[in-house]
């Protein structure tokens, strides 16, 4: 990691993007770019996603920018219809999660303090590749190791 963070510039289309499950995430901004201090990627989500389960960091504060299509983004157990152009602001200790049950697909931005969560993206990308349904046991053995747990 760097002592101090670097500019960061990318055109449209730009930055490593990996599949993820039935999803797609392109990192943006990762933790080495920004001395730990953040991180942020879009993630590409198909019509029917159910999402991760229901979940907490203990460290990580989210916040999510809908770019495209609809998402029900469920904060404290609420959820929020939404559409492009909401945001939610996720903080640490808040359980929260995030499907697409509509048919068209969505985008959405995340921006993560601290960083390092692309770790966890990574790590779920390699377990997960494209077309692979995610095994929640598996799945929550990963989230352990990087600061998530369900609820």
């Amino acid at each position: 990691m760097s002592a101090t963070p670097s500019p960061i510039t990318l055109a449209a289309g730009e930055g490593k993007t990996l599949p993820l499950g039935v999803t797609t995430v392109r990192f943006l901004a990762v933790s080495e770019s920004t001395a730990g201090g953040s991180s942020a990627e879009e993630f590409g989500i198909p019509g029917g996603f159910d999402g991760p389960p229901p979940h907490v960091h203990e460290r990580t504060n989210h916040s999510w920018y809908v770019l495209e299509g609809e998402l029900v983004l469920t904060v404290e157990g609420r959820p929020f219809a939404t559409g492009p152009g909401a945001f939610v602001h996720v903080p640490a200790r808040t359980p929260h999660t995030f499907a697409n049950p509509g048919e068209a697909p969505a985008r959405m931005l995340q921006f993560t303090t601290p960083g390092g969560f692309e770790n966890y993206l990574e790590e779920l990308t390699r377990a997960f590749p494209a077309g692979v349904t995610l095994d929640r046991d598996r799945l929550v053995e990963i989230m352990a190791r990087h600061d998530t747990f369900p609820v």
